[in-house]
Order: C-alpha cells, then structure tokens, then sequence
C-alpha cells in the first residue's frame, strides 16, 4: 500500500521545530496525535477493503511534486477483461481532515486495458450520489465502487 509515502508526505512539511515551554509542547502533541490519528484511520480503511473487496487489486499512496498526496485504488472487472483506476486527493490529510462528506472526494476515474465504457464511469457518479457522510467514508467508497464495477454488465 506504499504507507510510507502517506506518512512522509504528512509529516514532512512538519520539520524539526525548537519547542519553548510546556503549552507548545501540548500544541505540537495534540497536533500531532490528530494527524496520525486521521492518517490510521485512512490507512486502516484501505486495508480492510483491499482484504473484504475481492476485486480491489491495487492501492498505493503517491506524493506528487505539487505537493499532493493520491492513493491510487484499481477495481477489477474479470469478466469484461478491464481495471478502472480511481485517483483520490488525500492531501487534506497534512491537516488532518478526515473526508467525511462525499463532496469532499475529489478523484479521478481513468480506465486500462481495454477502453473503459463512459457509462462505467456514468455509474459510478450515479451511484456515489447515494454515498451517506459519515465515518469510514473511504471504505464505504471503496464498497460502492467495487459493487458497481462488479456488476457492470453493459
């Protein structure tokens, strides 16, 4: 799942700061527990998808030079001999912002292989409209996005 990239990249702009007095210790600890904690429960959603999702192949973290942090997700439709690769923005986590709201994934959907149909991705944004916010966001997307890759017959 390359999770280093994820902590690299939210924990790099964080660098060696010189800590004066107790309070800004208590700053940086609470800072930093909040931005672990966000990035743990976004790497532990992704793993517990890719071991519940048969047809979730692929996950990685990639930081990108603009500093942008993508985990890259590719479902498999075996049947139809195509992968659809979805790109979602993780780099709200250097602030530890939890993506709770379906508004506030921003992805990318791109086939391989074999073309992949429009009407692929048509269904996917059809279906993600009736994603709820909430907890566990990245694994309920991962769920969606399986079941209707997985069920795509067209």
């Amino acid at each position: 799942m390359n999770a280093c990239a994820a902590f690299e990249f939210v924990f790099k702009a964080k660098g060696d700061h010189r800590l004066s007095g107790s309070k800004c210790l208590q700053q940086k600890t609470l800072e930093t527990s909040l931005l672990l904690g966000t990035l743990v429960d976004v790497l532990e959603e992704v793993q517990v998808a890719r071991m519940e999702l048969l047809n979730l192949t692929h996950s990685t973290f990639h930081s990108q030079p603009l500093g942008q942090l993508e985990l890259q997700l590719c479902f498999m439709n075996i049947r139809r001999g195509w992968k659809v690769a979805l790109i979602l923005d993780m780099t709200n986590l250097n602030c530890a912002v939890y993506p709770s709201e379906p508004s506030e994934l921003q992805f990318k959907i791109s086939g391989t292989q074999t073309t992949l149909p429009l009407s692929v991705s048509n269904k996917i944004f059809y279906a993600l409209q009736s994603l709820q916010g909430g907890h566990s966001m990245i694994a309920r997307f991962c769920r969606l996005i399986s079941q209707v890759v997985r069920a795509f017959s067209g």
